[in-house]
């Protein structure tokens, strides 16, 4: 069986995962939040579990994840 590329299509896959808050949250909650995340992804368990998954937990400032997400839809738009 021919994989994808050789049938012409170029994939280039990935998974990430993202927390919003709604608008006008309170950026302390924001933080706190964010610091809460960090700690959670810093602990070797869970770095453990990702690693069996082949992944890498990261970790992103909501300018960052917004401006990743952007980059994602007009990849998605473009193809559709």
């Amino acid at each position: 069986m021919a994989t994808l590329k050789e049938n012409g299509v170029d994939l280039n896959a990935e998974a990430w995962y993202g927390m919003w808050l709604p608008a006008g949250s309170s950026p302390d909650f924001a933080k706190k939040l964010s610091i809460a995340v960090a700690e959670v992804l810093a602990k070797p368990e869970v770095k453990e579990k990702a690693a069996r998954g082949d992944a890498g937990p990261g970790r992103l400032d909501a300018g960052g994840i917004g401006a990743k997400a952007g980059r994602q839809h007009g990849v998605l738009a473009s193809r559709s």
